[in-house]
């Protein structure tokens, strides 16, 4: 499952509401997000930069029963932990 969050969501947040969505959980019903990535440093990591430069990072972890992949657009994807084989490779 893919998930585009809109300009004014923060990264973390968007991967809380895609992996809710994705597990149809609430998102209160998830562990928390800082018990597996630090959700201010990820923030950061995909926070506009200054000056028009382009910032390109990817990164994947396990949240929940999912294994995330957020790109350098800050599109998050979504699939099953226990289907490594399909898990999305940063591009």
């Amino acid at each position: 499952m893919e998930y585009e969050p809109d300009q004014e969501e923060p990264v973390s947040a968007a991967v809380v509401h895609a992996v809710s969505t994705f597990e149809q959980r609430d998102p209160t019903a998830l562990p928390p997000l800082h018990d597996t990535v630090d959700p201010d440093a990820l923030d950061a990591l995909f926070a506009p930069t200054g000056g028009g430069a382009e910032q390109r990072s990817c990164v994947s972890f396990t949240f929940s029963a999912s294994f995330v992949t957020v790109d350098a657009d800050g599109r998050v994807t979504v699939v099953p932990d226990a289907a490594p084989a399909a898990e999305p490779a940063c591009q």
